[in-house]
């Protein structure tokens, strides 16, 4: 037995060495295992104040956006009510537009009825006044006509009365002329 208490002190040795080996192992595991878990404990705190600041900044940022859709509300009803009233104006200037535009309408139908008869009786007083001038030149015409066939018995007289004077002359010269070449 003695023979195998030896060995089985060294084997209990090496067992205890390399208990204390994987001990010691596992002690420096264990270190490092905190030093990480204090690294991602800090981490996490900084995750934290920045999840925290972010969600302050989301609240500000919401309350800056309700704010400004709340503005944005307002104005929206400020203008509806702006365009509203223009809507009413413009409705009224087109009924303005539309009364004036039949006024004018009616006002031009007039107008062009005075311009119509207007026309109409200067047509008329035209008319008249080349018909009474016609037959003033038909008178003086007429009158033309009676100096004119006045004029013509008179010379044709002249005329015959020229031509039997030298008809006579003619005669006489004619007979000349005979006597002459006999």
């Amino acid at each position: 037995m003695k023979r195998m208490l030896v060995p089985l002190f060294i084997l209990l040795f090496t067992l205890s060495l390399s208990a204390q080996e994987n001990d010691s192992i596992l002690l420096e595991e264990v270190k490092s295992l905190k030093k990480e878990l204090g690294l991602q404990k800090k981490k996490t705190k900084s995750l934290q104040s920045k999840i925290y600041k972010l969600q302050k900044t989301l609240e500000e940022a919401i309350k800056e956006a309700e704010q400004a859709f709340t503005e944005t509300d307002e104005a929206m009803e400020k203008n509806s009510a702006r365009s509203s009233e223009l809507e009413q104006v413009l409705k009224a200037s087109e009924e303005k537009a539309l009364e004036s535009r039949t006024t004018m309408a009616d006002w031009t139908k007039k107008m062009m009825m005075i311009l119509a008869l207007v026309s109409l009786l200067f047509f008329i007083v035209l008319l008249v006044l080349v018909i009474t001038n016609r037959k003033r030149i038909d008178r003086d015409y007429q009158k033309l006509e009676v100096k004119v066939d006045n004029t013509k018995e008179a010379l044709g007289l002249e005329i015959r009365s020229a031509m039997n004077k030298h008809e006579e002359d003619h005669k006489a010269l004619k007979a000349e002329i005979e006597k002459g070449k006999k």
